[in-house]
């Protein structure tokens, strides 16, 4: 599984935690297999991000579409895109690093002239991001800058950041370099943004009221969209219904009552929004493969 703690919100906007607040870039390596049922949740964050493979192979998804991403790929995500990835069976470990940062790293704010000129106009486009082409002609550049990025974080160079503010400047340059002599990535994954955010705000729901005995309707009245269109935003964005969502999301929340806490199964069956603890132990152990007591003894 991913070997960093990642944390979000409860609109599962991920929250970088910076070593340095003043210097927003974050660089993070981890793994997913698929025999552990590893999996990057949806989730967006306000930074840019390139995902690169390492090894393995994913299936990455941006803004609901699919994209195969085999060792040596790198991709774009833009900031505020919902996306998601999982291994793919049988292609073993999947290793991947990132490279987040936020605009002021290179700007200083969001009210100057760099950032209206360089950044913003992507922050509005309705690209949400790609893959980028090996076969492209600065594609060998960016992928050496990433390269570069991720060794100089690993080390122990005094002067890390002068070095990788220089980096991910040149790194933002070859990216709009990249976008310019391939516009059509500018609407190649563009999305109805409504859409999106309406999704963000189901997950928002689901994720505040968990643990009560909420249903379909409660949702749509909530986000203001019908129950057809709440069904296909899950489906693309998370590629799941939202019903499944929600089984999904109080099963990982009772996983970490059972680890962290000495509550009894039909407390945390209740605690976790479940109509009785014989159904809650149906579906943990169809989740988990043990039912919630052996989980618990297995720690």
């Amino acid at each position: 599984m991913i070997d960093i703690s990642i944390t979000f919100d409860h609109t599962m906007r991920e929250l970088f935690t910076y070593p340095d607040p003043t210097f927003p870039l974050i660089v993070w390596a981890g793994k997913l297999t698929s025999k552990s049922g590893d999996i990057l949740e949806c989730h967006w964050h306000n930074e840019f991000e390139y995902f690169v493979l390492l090894s393995g192979e994913l299936k990455l998804y941006i803004d609901g579409q699919p994209i195969h991403i085999r060792k040596g790929d790198a991709v774009f995500i833009n900031a505020n895109a919902l996306h998601m990835a999982k291994p793919l069976e049988d292609a073993g470990e999947a290793v991947i690093f990132t490279v987040s940062f936020l605009p002021s790293l290179l700007t200083g704010g969001t009210g100057g002239t760099l950032f209206k000129k360089y950044f913003l106009p992507i922050l509005q486009s309705s690209c949400r991001g790609f893959l980028i082409d090996r076969q492209a002609s600065n594609a060998g550049t960016i992928k050496a800058l990433l390269d570069e990025i991720y060794a100089i974080e690993q080390s122990e160079d005094k002067d890390y950041e002068l070095i990788s503010l220089g980096l991910v400047s040149k790194l933002w340059s070859e990216t709009l370099q990249y976008i310019k002599n391939h516009p059509d990535i500018l609407l190649a994954y563009g999305s109805k943004q409504r859409h999106e955010q309406k999704t963000k705000d189901a997950v928002s729901f689901i994720h505040e009221h968990f643990a009560e005995n909420i249903c379909i309707s409660d949702i749509t009245r909530k986000t203001f969209v019908s129950r057809s269109e709440l069904f296909r935003s899950f489906q693309r964005y998370m590629n799941q219904t939202p019903i499944e969502y929600l089984l999904e999301y109080r099963l990982a929340q009772a996983a970490n009552l059972l680890m962290k806490t000495d509550k009894s199964v039909t407390q945390i069956a209740t605690d976790c929004g479940f109509s009785g603890a014989s159904y809650f132990g149906k579906a943990f152990k169809n989740k988990y493969g043990v039912s919630p007591l052996k989980f618990r003894n297995s720690l």
